[in-house]
C-alpha cells in the first residue's frame, strides 16, 4: 500500500467523503420529511405549531 504524500489530495478526499455524507443526510432528512408529510402528521404538526404562535 502507497502512502499519499501529497496532503492536498488526502484533504480533498476528505472533504469529498463528507460532501458525500451531507448529500446522504439531506435526502434522508427529505425522505423521512415526505413519510411524515403524507402519513398524515404533517397537517397536525402544522396545527400544533400555529397553536403556539
Amino acid at each position: 500500500m502507497r502512502l499519499i504524500k501529497d496532503k492536498r489530495a488526502v484533504a480533498e478526499g476528505v472533504e469529498r467523503s463528507v460532501s458525500e455524507i451531507m448529500v446522504w443526510i439531506i435526502l434522508f432528512a427529505l425522505a423521512v420529511f415526505a413519510f411524515i408529510w403524507y402519513s398524515g402528521l404533517g397537517s397536525k404538526i402544522i396545527s400544533i405549531i400555529k397553536s403556539l404562535f
